[in-house]
Parts: structure tokens; sequence; C-alpha cells
């Protein structure tokens, strides 16, 4: 309705701008100002309505999900990168991220802010520490939704030998063999034997 009621508003101004000053001579332009007025008022009116209609239609942002490390794990690296999912259901709409990371539970530091994308490296943390994080997703319209807290702690420090983890070993060490998908573990020994460096 407002917009039919704009359209001619703005058709009736046009029109008499583009007649010849003695077409409306006794139309008076104090009349002409107050239409004109009236329909950039009404305008404003408009859109301010269609942004409320906008919000109102709006969706907010996906909860975010999916952490990586995946909460309440333990024995992490200290190098570990943090990722998750995020979204909007509403096509088109584009969404940022603010990440908060500490070792208090809720985390209150926000260390990223209106980040694009969804991983974040906090960079080497402390050995054998729990860390608490949050991501809160918002979207271009200034909707937002907060995930939960989530936690993963780290593993302890290597003492930096290698210790026997079963054996029995009694000989001398003949033969080398790392462990190909523990990096950590060899076997060693004629009669066999496991050491794992810790």
């Amino acid at each position: 309705m407002y917009k039919r009621i704009v359209v001619f508003l703005v058709l009736l101004v046009a029109s008499l701008y583009l007649l010849p000053s003695s077409s409306y001579a006794g139309f008076g332009f104090g009349r002409i100002n107050a239409i004109k007025s009236k329909a950039e008022e009404l305008k404003e009116k408009v859109v301010e309505k269609r942004k409320e209609e906008r919000l109102k239609e709006n969706k907010p942002p996906n909860t975010p999900s999916n952490p990586s490390p995946v909460n309440g794990t333990t024995n992490q690296p200290i190098n570990v990168t943090l990722s998750w999912t995020g979204g909007d259901p509403d096509p088109g709409d584009t969404v940022t991220y603010d990440a908060y990371f500490g070792t208090t539970t809720p985390p209150t530091k926000l260390v990223s802010s209106n980040q694009a994308g969804t991983t974040y490296n906090p960079g080497t943390l402390n050995h054998n520490t729990t860390y608490y994080w949050k991501i809160v997703a918002k979207d271009n319209h200034g909707a937002s939704t907060s995930g939960p807290v989530w936690s993963f702690t780290t593993e302890a420090q290597s003492s930096g030998r290698w210790h026997q983890a079963n054996g029995p070993y009694g000989g001398v060490i003949s033969s080398l063999a790392i462990d190909p998908t523990h990096a950590r573990t060899i076997y060693a020994g004629t009669w066999g034997g496991v050491f794992k460096w810790r």
C-alpha cells in the first residue's frame, strides 16, 4: 500500500515539474512542496517498514557444531587447530564468527572477531592443560547464535626417554622397526620388546 502511494505521489510531483509554470500557477508552490515533503516522508516509512519485514523474516545463523577437537577429548597436541561447522539457513546471508578461548569456563577472552573462516589456531599451548572455547555466529542482518562451550585437554609433556612398554627384553638390540602409525613406538631386540617414547 505504501509503495503504491509513493509511486502515485512521485508521478504527480514529476508531472507538475514537467508542466509549464502557467499550468499550475494557481496551484501554489507551497502546496507542491508539501506534496514533495509528504512523498519523501512516505518513502522513508516504506523503506523502514521493509527493513522491519526483512528482520522478521530473517533466521539467525546455525548453531556452531561439530567441534574439532571433539568436546571433552584428552591427550591433544599442543599445536592443535580448532575447527567447527557453521552456516546460515537463509540463502545469500553472510556469516562471521567470534571465537572465545581460555582456561576458564565459560571462556570470556575474545581471541578472534568477525572472521569468515571456520578454523582458529590458538598457537602453541601448554602441556597437560584443559582449554575451553566457544563460537558465536553472526549474520549480516544483526542476528547471532552462540554455540555451546567445548573443552579439550592437551597431552602431558614428554620426559624425553624411551620406556619399555612390554617384553620380555634382555638381549642386545639387534634390529629396530618404527611403527608406521605411531612414530613414538619402536620394536627392538633379539627376543622382541616394545619401547615407547614419552
